[in-house]
């Protein structure tokens, strides 16, 4: 909030309305607090920026799984933007703590779309304690009755809330959906939590918020243009 020109009581709205279930869009958030929508979208991500800095500060531990998944369409398969998700569960076998986390394209074959080992053993080093039990699933391999709904989840909620999300803005919105979810898991009150972590964290600027991101390049690049992308994969469709 420092130096911020919008009005306390919108910023208090926006913090409510983010530390609820559904999350909000900026469209949406910014009809509701009454700013235009580049202010609602500089505030959401302000506010989940600190979101990130208090998922960062925690780490997997115990019985810990990681397991690759994808987010995007099937019918676009060289469009999808791979995804690690870690969970970790205690000695009844219960998940109590979530992370996911979108690889770095050094980490990735760019026309199969799938993750490298070390972009695995990456996500391990960063995210999960050394003394943790570690479970790597393979590809292709069946996922954890626990995870897979929180893989299907996020899709939806990404598609539904904001009609589908760009890779350069993908980790914050997996932090937002891990951080909320891992609240539930610790019994606190998301909006209190998000309180004191808003009121910790350093203000972001918005040079840095909208500065290049390593990230995978669009696959429509290599047809010249989105729309014989799109015209590419209609045809195979019908074929």
């Amino acid at each position: 909030m420092e130096k911020s020109r919008t009005a306390l009581t919108r910023w208090f709205q926006a913090f409510y309305l983010l530390s609820q279930p559904s999350g909000i869009s900026s469209m949406a958030l910014s009809e509701i607090i009454g700013v235009t929508y580049k202010t609602a979208w500089h505030i959401s991500h302000k506010i989940r920026h600190a979101m990130h800095l208090d998922e960062i500060g925690r780490l997997l531990s115990g019985n810990v799984r990681v397991e690759a998944f994808t987010y995007g369409s099937a019918l676009f398969a060289d469009g999808i933007q791979p995804l690690l998700i870690g969970g970790s569960f205690d000695s009844e076998g219960k998940l109590n703590h979530v992370k996911i986390e979108q690889p770095h394209p050094d980490y990735i074959d760019h026309q199969a779309r799938f993750i490298f080992p070390s972009g695995i053993n990456a996500f391990v080093q960063n995210h999960v304690e050394p003394e943790a039990q570690i479970t790597q699933v393979k590809r292709m391999a069946k996922s954890h009755p626990s995870l897979l709904p929180l893989r299907l989840r996020l899709n939806l909620w990404l598609n539904d809330t904001f009609f589908g999300i760009g890779a350069k803005h993908l980790q914050a919105y997996a932090d937002e959906f891990c951080y909320r979810l891992n609240q539930t898991f610790r019994r606190v009150s998301p909006i209190e939590s998000l309180l004191q972590h808003c009121a910790a964290s350093p203000a972001l600027v918005y040079k840095e918020l909208t500065r290049s991101r390593p990230v995978l390049p669009p696959a429509w690049l290599t047809f010249g243009s989105r729309s014989r992308w799109k015209s590419y994969h209609q045809v195979q469709w019908l074929n």
